[in-house]
């Protein structure tokens, strides 16, 4: 796929402000300002030109939503059930993704930006033109998911799991990590820093003279 500029969330003020959210509800142009939504059932929403700033999300079921130019700043989604969803042009800041599950999902011009994503599962997921930027994704999964135009720019990598997940022209260089799961086949085409060398080498089972 042609490399292009990531495209921004399109969203045109004055925005209604909001503080309840139902299921299989349509929610456009709304702004949401600290509000709990824990454990609450979201299934089958839609959200277009939608901001959201400080919200609680833990553990709600967000399952087949759909997400069309939003934006979350400084919010918790950590434990949600995010399966089945499409995200276009959705910025995530500051914001907690641990322990999210992004089963079969389609994520278009998608950034997370300075967020946390540990243990999140990101397995059978189409990423085109994502950026993670200065977060963390330690312990996530990467599960045969198809990667087309994704960036990992200062990313926090370690024990991430990239099974069946192909890594030509996705570069690591910036990013940090000490061991990964990932097979020589699918290193193929991936770019890489002198001092991440070593670490793939452990993770084949070698051993560097000298170091080890």
């Amino acid at each position: 796929m042609k490399k292009r500029a990531l495209q921004s969330p399109k969203i045109k003020e004055p925005l209604e402000e909001t503080t309840h959210l139902e299921r299989e509800e349509r929610y456009e142009r709304i702004v949401v300002r600290k509000q709990t939504f824990e454990q609450q059932d979201l299934r089958d929403c839609r959200f277009e030109a939608a901001v959201f700033e400080q919200c609680f999300f833990l553990g709600a079921s967000l399952q087949q939503t759909e997400w069309v130019d939003c934006e979350f700043y400084k919010c918790d989604l950590s434990n949600v059930d995010l399966t089945q969803v499409t995200m276009h042009r959705v910025k995530f800041f500051e914001c907690k993704l641990s322990g999210a599950v992004c089963f079969d999902s389609f994520y278009q011009d998608v950034s997370f930006e300075d967020t946390q994503l540990p243990y999140s599962n990101f397995s059978h997921v189409s990423l085109k033109h994502v950026r993670f930027q200065s977060s963390l994704l330690n312990h996530a999964d990467f599960v045969e998911v198809n990667f087309a135009n994704v960036t990992f720019d200062d990313v926090s990598l370690n024990d991430v799991q990239f099974t069946h997940t192909s890594l030509k022209e996705i570069d690591l260089s910036t990013s940090r990590f000490d061991q990964l799961t990932v097979s020589a086949e699918e290193l193929i085409g991936c770019t890489i820093s002198e001092d991440q060398a070593t670490a793939f080498v452990r993770a084949f089972g070698m051993k560097v003279k000298g170091i080890d």
